[in-house]
């Protein structure tokens, strides 16, 4: 099923498996996602604003070119996702284990992202601008080309990654386990 060009407000699609679906420039105004369960669901070019998507599971799913704004992704089971050319501003991805997933030319922007673990993760050419990621943790992540510039990482745990061009400058770095980070793969001026 494919749904093109909607306004989807106030919907709640709590308790609900979603497979198999394309959304594509849809607008989610104040929508609840409890309890939900994606896989084989694609979104392009949709607008999540003040949408929670809390306490799921998601699998094999892509965001391309989506926004988010004052939205919530929560306590959320995430293994196989592609994030692309997307764009995260004052909303929260926390407590999300994130596994085997591709965030690329992603720009995230007074947003939180604390506790969250992502595993087995290629990160490249993304920004997180003045962002709380106090105690996320990157286990066995490929980071490329990535600006942390003014976030702060307290307590943050970067552990059997692979790095080039990170830029950390800014962050509070106070507390952090930078395991295996190299001075000539990262800049922290």
């Amino acid at each position: 099923m494919n749904l093109k060009n909607k306004l989807i407000e106030n919907k709640i699609f709590d308790n609900q498996k979603i497979s198999n679906q394309e959304f594509e420039e849809n607008i989610f105004n104040s929508c609840s996602m409890k309890f939900i369960n994606f896989n084989q669901v694609s979104f392009k070019n949709c607008n999540f604003k003040k949408t929670e998507i809390i306490d799921g599971k998601i699998e094999n799913l892509i965001f391309s070119k989506d926004k988010f704004l004052e939205s919530e992704i929560k306590n959320m089971e995430m293994q196989n996702i592609d994030f692309n050319d997307s764009k995260f501003e004052k909303s929260y991805m926390r407590n999300c284990k994130i596994v085997d997933t591709k965030i690329i030319n992603c720009t995230f922007i007074d947003s939180s992202l604390r506790i969250s673990a992502y595993k087995n993760c290629h990160i490249e050419k993304t920004d997180f601008i003045e962002c709380d990621l106090k105690k996320i943790k990157f286990d066995n992540c490929n980071i490329k080309d990535c600006n942390f510039k003014g976030s702060d990482l307290f307590m943050s745990k970067f552990i059997e990654n692979t790095y080039s061009n990170i830029n950390l400058i800014n962050c509070n770095l106070f507390l952090s386990d930078l395991k295996n980070m190299k001075h000539t793969e990262i800049n922290i001026s």
